[in-house]
């Protein structure tokens, strides 16, 4: 198995759907998600039960996770994105790993790397066999016929601690805003036993691109100066 590594700007991606549906995935989260009790799936399923997890929970605990993982790695993911050429659409498509082109867009950067199993004319590095990209990427990798998966079980892992992470930081947290948090949901009823406080502002409320950055940010970053989002604590 012969991959490329690349670098690809975001006017080359293909946005999932979830992309653009991201707010209202969000507010499924405050007014579902946050109050049932999911099971930890570590698979895709094909079931109602897994796709009312991914509307309800999974989405947003995913992309809190990687906007994480994107934002203290200086716009950057830990693992390259695993891409594969549209040609009807001429775009790249990032699968497996979609939730980190959602991140990309609310926080976007002029390239990202990506590897792709695509003979490309220009490359960064070329890799002959699984075993030298594993090297390069310190991670494991799998090949399948969607595209490269990176890490897959320590995935997991990290998703379920997120989550558990997310619904407390909401519960144990008064949240004061110059933005109105109703509208994607929040309730400041879903406050059970408060522990901290913490003030968010963005600079721009004209769209709500910066509300959901803060919403993306608000869980893991204890301050944060930066994409016209300050976090503060109290």
């Amino acid at each position: 198995m012969k991959s490329y590594l690349i670098d690809v700007e975001p006017s080359s991606l293909i946005y999932w759907q979830r992309t653009y549906e991201l707010p209202s995935l969000i507010k499924n989260f405050f007014s579902k998600g946050m109050h049932k009790h999911f099971p930890y799936f570590k698979h895709f399923e094909n079931t109602k039960r897994y796709l009312n997890y991914q509307s309800q929970l999974g989405v947003y605990t995913k992309c809190v996770w990687l906007t994480n993982e994107y934002i203290t790695n200086n716009s950057q993911f830990k693992n390259p994105l695993s891409l594969t050429w549209n040609k009807d659409k001429q775009l790249w498509i990032v699968h497996p790993g979609g939730h980190r082109s959602v991140v990309q867009y609310y926080f976007p950067t002029k390239t990202l790397l990506g590897i792709t199993k695509e003979k490309v004319n220009e490359y960064k590095e070329k890799f002959s066999n699984i075993e030298q990209l594993q090297k390069f990427v310190n991670a494991e990798v799998t090949d399948t016929k969607n595209g490269l998966f990176f890490d897959t079980h320590d995935q997991y892992d990290q998703i379920n601690k997120m989550r558990k992470q997310i619904i407390k930081f909401y519960r144990n947290t008064k949240i004061t805003s110059n933005f109105d948090l109703t509208e994607f949901g929040y309730n400041r009823n879903i406050v059970d036993d408060p522990k901290q406080n913490v003030h968010v502002t963005i600079e721009n409320s004209t769209t709500n691109l910066q509300a959901i950055r803060a919403l993306l940010l608000l869980p893991t970053f204890k301050t944060f100066n930066n994409y016209g989002v300050k976090i503060e604590r109290t």
